[in-house]
């Protein structure tokens, strides 16, 4: 009697250490069914930057001021690339600033016009005022920008005080210099320093009278 007992306690045993191996298979199976990439997926744009290609002062229309732009992306995997010749550029207004070829633009006549850069759905803007040159009187400052390319990088603005009569005097000392943005460019005394990627307007003052330009620090070069 016993040994009967014994037998269906073995095939029970059996029956439940059967059931549990397919109850961890099917776990596992489960598991691994899971939705994963054969490949890592490939970066995508995230965000569009518009940057000056040198730094722009005062745009005047007569001589026609020419200046040129630049587009970057940063991808989804923190790379930057160029992309502006495949970006599509427009001015909101070409009489005032009128566009010819890849991030190239004149200053036409007196106005604002906007700079428009479209890429892959991601858009970018900045405005320009543009001026008549008959229409600077004086006495006003006369800027000479500086604009270091590289994080790190220092260079010396320069401004002069340009009277009604006689002439002009170096005030780059004497003013009051700063930048738009620190965190792309910090400026003293005239001395502009790079510090990151992106775009800054300098500014600088001196007894009420104001002149600024803009200017990029483009990413590393490949």
């Amino acid at each position: 009697m016993v040994r009967p007992m014994i037998e269906r306690l073995r095939k029970t045993i059996d029956a439940r250490y059967t059931l549990a191996a397919v109850a961890c298979t099917a776990v596992l199976i489960a598991a691994c069914d899971a939705s994963y990439p054969t490949q890592p997926s490939a970066p995508v744009p995230v965000n569009l930057q518009l940057q000056f290609a040198n730094a722009v002062g005062i745009v005047t229309s007569v001589p026609r001021t020419f200046f040129s732009m630049r587009t970057y992306v940063i991808r989804s995997d923190g790379a930057w690339e160029d992309v502006t010749g495949r970006t599509k550029w427009s001015s909101s207004d070409p009489f005032v600033l009128a566009p010819f070829g890849a991030g190239s633009f004149n200053g036409e006549r007196p106005g604002t016009a906007g700079v428009r850069a479209e890429y892959e759905g991601l858009h970018a803007f900045i405005e320009i005022v543009v001026v008549d040159p008959a229409q600077l009187t004086l006495p006003r400052l006369f800027l000479t920008p500086a604009a270091p390319q590289t994080p790190g990088l220092s260079l010396t603005a320069k401004v002069e005080l340009v009277p009604a009569t006689g002439s002009s005097r170096d005030v780059t000392a004497e003013a009051a210099w700063v930048s738009s943005d620190p965190s792309v460019a910090t400026v003293d005394r005239g001395r502009v320093t790079a510090t990151d990627i992106g775009t800054t307007r300098i500014t600088v003052n001196y007894q009420g009278f104001t002149a600024s330009y803009v200017f990029s620090v483009p990413p590393p070069a490949k």
